[in-house]
């Protein structure tokens, strides 16, 4: 997807952050203590995430884990547009708010501290941010194969794990799928030994 448009949580060493391709624009969720001290999040969990389509129709629903709090957020894009949520918070003495990085010239922004929403000048802001969502979700489960009967659970789960863990690499916007969690934990990126057939014979339920 590095030569179109859309969304995804690009960056290797968060998932705090839904980037926009190939622009770079950023929409960063930022965790701070009650001092307003920034807290870094210690593990997450994609409840739902669907690799970006051929026309940037995206979508990711994530668990976020602080010391101090649980923080649900649904991110979504449909091209160049995309809307940032958080949808609810589990703890005490955690504040959230969203931040715009990048060059903001050309777009249309509506924001608060819960949520923000993008847009290319030229197109419209979703006009309500539930519809919006819920329309994204129903667009990107039509678009991707599914399983049947007991195979359904198993797939969906692989897809969210795959889409979780595939991103654009920062230096060269390259989209490559890779261990997000050792990401993190190392600052940089690596696929080990034969985990590159692996991910391929995964990646290739959801996008031959």
């Amino acid at each position: 997807m590095h030569d179109k448009h859309g969304w995804m949580t690009g960056d290797p060493s968060t998932m705090t952050v839904w980037e926009h391709l190939p622009s770079g624009l950023r929409c960063h969720l930022v965790i701070e203590d009650h001092k307003g001290k920034p807290l870094p999040t210690t593990d997450w969990s994609p409840v739902e995430e669907f690799i970006p389509g051929e026309d940037g129709d995206s979508l990711a629903h994530l668990i976020l884990f602080t010391p101090e709090a649980r923080i649900e957020v649904e991110c979504g894009g449909k091209g160049d547009v995309a809307a940032c949520r958080v949808r609810n918070i589990s703890g005490d003495h955690v504040a959230v708010h969203w931040e715009l990085e990048g060059d903001t010239h050309g777009w249309a922004i509506q924001q608060d501290a819960l949520q923000l929403v993008v847009a290319p000048r030229e197109a419209e802001l979703p006009e309500e941010i539930t519809a919006f969502f819920a329309a994204q979700r129903d667009t990107v489960r039509q678009a991707m194969p599914a399983g049947e009967g007991l195979l359904a659970t198993p797939l969906a789960a692989m897809e969210a794990a795959i889409a979780a863990n595939t991103v654009a690499l920062p230096e060269t916007g390259e989209i490559v799928t890779v261990s997000r969690h050792q990401a993190e934990q190392t600052g940089d990126w690596q696929i080990n030994n034969w985990e590159t057939f692996l991910t391929a014979v995964g990646i290739a339920y959801v996008d031959p």
